[in-house]
């Protein structure tokens, strides 16, 4: 039997094949899900993947429409896709001797930081320069309109970048807490062996 004697361990990247680590080789196995799971084969009766898919992106649908206007409907695809990359990630995360690639929070960020440049640029697109707009609360003082813009700014990135810091962050502390209450058990258990001998 192979123990972790450190709940560090499983954060460790080690080479499973020439250029692939661990962590890479887990994201394969995410797309590959993703893949399998997305694809449907044109069937009458739906089997239990298609039902569970379809219920996903139903749930997915309900919080959109409740959040806001029915017209960010046209981003469910992005969501849902990101909503399942994590998901599966999560889900890999349940092997023993195992860690998420979510864990990893140059991941998380990185998927923070292309959501704000998507978000960006698909506002530049639709509204041009009004999209500061948003930045901008109504009656400030004409002096102080560059200031302001600057700092909404700020705030609104170090939100996104907070959120996806928190996602790492939250992953790595629910790892490490699990790894030493098992850990706290075994030796209990290993204690309480060794006393009956």
């Amino acid at each position: 039997m192979i123990l972790i004697y450190s709940p560090k361990e499983q954060f460790q990247l080690y080479k499973v094949i020439s250029k692939i680590d661990n962590k890479k080789l887990y994201i394969l196995i995410v797309k590959i899900k993703i893949y399998v799971f997305a694809t449907n084969k044109k069937q009458i009766i739906p089997n239990n993947k298609i039902i569970i898919g379809e219920s996903l992106i139903r749930s997915i649908e309900i919080k959109i429409k409740n959040y806001g206007k029915s017209n960010k409907i046209r981003y469910l695809p992005k969501i849902y896709l990101i909503f399942i990359f994590i998901l599966f990630s999560n889900i890999i995360g349940l092997v023993p001797y195992s860690t998420t690639p979510t864990v990893s929070i140059y991941l998380t960020l990185k998927l923070s930081i292309i959501l704000i440049i998507g978000f960006y640029i698909n506002g530049l697109i639709r509204h041009g320069i009004k999209l500061l707009a948003i930045y901008l609360p109504s009656g400030t003082p004409s002096f102080l309109i560059p200031i302001k813009i600057i700092l909404e700014i700020i705030a609104f990135i170090s939100k996104i970048l907070s959120l996806g810091l928190r996602l790492g962050i939250n992953l790595i502390v629910g790892h490490l807490l699990l790894k030493v209450i098992i850990g706290g058990i075994y030796y209990g258990y290993m204690k309480g062996k060794s006393k009956k001998i």
